[in-house]
C-alpha cells in the first residue's frame, strides 16, 4: 500500500510514490523524488495536505479502500460540475450535471458491491482545494457500506445519490466563508443550518428519487430534536437520513477543516458510540461499530509493551487489529520486522496504547 502522510508533522524521508498535484491538476513534484523537510514545507504552503510515499515496509499491504480510484475520480468530476454550475451566473442545476451524479452513484455502488465490504477503512482525499467533493464522496461510500449492513442492498444506489447531493447547498455560500479559520458568525452560522433546506430546494422540480430527496433534506436531524433545519425527532426523520447523517458526521470528525485538526478515527469512534439512543438510533450505531474499525489498515500505532508498528489487517475483532512491529521498546528499528494479531490467544494483554502521528 502506499502510505499517505499529512504535511501538519514532520514527514520520513521517503520517496515520493506518485505526483503530486496541485489544485488545478499541475504536477508539483514528481513520483520517485526523496521528500525532504524543505520541499513538505513548500507543498504545505501551496495548500497541499497530504502526500503519498513509498514506504518498502508496507509495500505489501493492500490498499484499504473500498472501491478504486478512477471510480472515486469519476465521483469527483460529476460533483465538480454540480459546483461549477451553483457557483456560475444561473446558480441552478442543469439536468446534465444532475446526471452525472446519479451516474456516479451507480458506479461507487457497483464498485463497492464487486466484494461487498465487512470493514470500511478509507480516508478523505484532497485532490484539490474543496473539501465539500471528498467529504461527500466518502460519506456516500460509508453510508452505502453501513446501508449493506442494514440489509438495505436494494436502496444503496439511492442512499449514495442523497449523500453525494447532500451539500449542495452550501455552494451558494460565499467560498472564503467556507474557508475561514475564525469563528463563524451568527448570520454564517444560520446561513450554514440552511444549507439542507437550499440543497431540497435546487432538488424538488428534478425527477430524483423521493429517498434521496428525504436524504437531503433531512441528514442534519437528530433523534432528540437538535438538529436542523426543522428541528425534527423520533419517527419524523427518514432512517436513510439518519444513516446518512452519522456517516456524514464522522467523515466531517476525521477530516482537517479550515478551523480544525481532524479527530483520529477511534476518537471518532467513541463520539458514534455516545450518540447512540439520542442523537442517533442504537441499530444504526451497532451497524456503524460493526463496519468502522478503530484502527484503520495503515494506521501507527505504540502498543503497550512499547513496540511500535503499523495495523496491517483488521479480521473478526475490529478493535484488535494484526500490527506489523517496525520498532521495539528500545525504539530500534527491526529487521526483519515481525507481526503479532492482537485477536489470538496469547495475545490478550497486548493493548493498543497510543496512535501515532502518520
Amino acid at each position: 500500500m502506499i502510505r499517505r502522510v499529512t504535511l501538519r508533522h514532520t514527514p520520513p524521508a521517503l520517496p515520493l510514490a506518485e505526483d503530486v498535484l496541485g489544485p488545478q491538476g499541475n504536477r508539483l513534484v514528481r513520483a520517485g523524488q526523496v521528500l525532504d523537510a524543505d520541499t513538505a514545507k513548500r507543498l504545505a504552503a501551496l495548500g497541499v495536505q497530504e502526500v503519498p510515499l513509498a514506504d518498502p515496509r508496507l509495500a505489501d499491504l493492500p490498499e484499504p479502500d473500498p472501491v478504486s480510484a478512477q471510480v472515486m475520480a469519476e465521483a469527483y468530476q460529476a460533483l465538480g460540475a454540480l459546483r461549477d454550475a451553483l457557483r456560475g451566473p444561473s446558480r441552478a442545476l442543469p439536468a446534465a450535471a444532475l446526471a452525472g451524479a446519479q451516474h456516479a452513484a451507480r458506479e461507487l455502488e457497483r464498485d463497492l458491491m464487486h466484494r461487498p465490504p465487512r470493514v470500511v477503512h478509507c480516508r478523505i482525499r484532497y485532490p484539490g482545494e474543496d473539501y465539500l467533493i471528498p467529504h461527500a464522496v466518502f460519506t456516500a461510500v460509508l453510508s452505502m457500506a453501513v446501508g449493506y449492513r442494514l440489509e438495505l442492498a436494494a436502496r444503496l444506489p439511492d442512499i449514495g445519490l442523497g449523500a453525494l447531493l447532500s451539500d449542495l447547498g452550501l455552494w451558494l455560500l460565499p467560498p472564503e466563508m467556507l474557508a475561514q479559520t475564525a469563528t463563524l458568525s451568527p448570520e454564517q452560522r444560520e446561513a450554514v443550518r440552511r444549507h439542507p433546506a437550499e440543497s431540497f430546494r435546487l432538488l424538488k422540480d428534478h425527477p430524483l428519487s423521493a429517498f434521496a430527496k428525504a436524504i437531503v433534506f433531512q441528514h442534519h436531524e437528530r433523534l432528540d430534536g437538535s438538529g436542523y433545519p426543522r428541528g425534527a425527532s423520533g419517527k419524523d426523520i427518514h432512517p436513510y437520513a439518519q444513516l446518512v447523517g452519522l456517516c456524514d458526521a464522522y467523515a466531517a470528525l476525521i477530516a482537517d477543516r479550515p478551523y480544525r485538526s481532524r479527530v483520529m478515527p477511534h476518537e471518532a469512534l467513541e463520539w458514534v458510540l455516545s450518540t447512540s439512543g439520542f442523537e442517533f438510533g442504537h441499530e444504526l450505531v451497532q451497524a456503524f461499530t460493526q463496519v468502522v474499525p478503530p484502527y484503520p489498515v495503515g494506521t501507527f500505532v505504540r502498543l503497550s509493551g512499547g513496540e511500535e508498528g503499523v495495523v496491517a489487517a483488521v479480521d473478526q475483532y475490529l478493535s484488535r487489529p494484526r500490527v506489523r512491529l517496525l520498532r521495539d521498546a528500545a525504539g530500534q528499528e527491526l529487521d526483519p520486522w515481525r507481526e503479532i494479531d492482537l485477536s489470538e490467544l496469547g495475545h490478550q494483554s497486548v493493548l493498543i496504547a497510543a496512535v501515532l502521528p502518520d
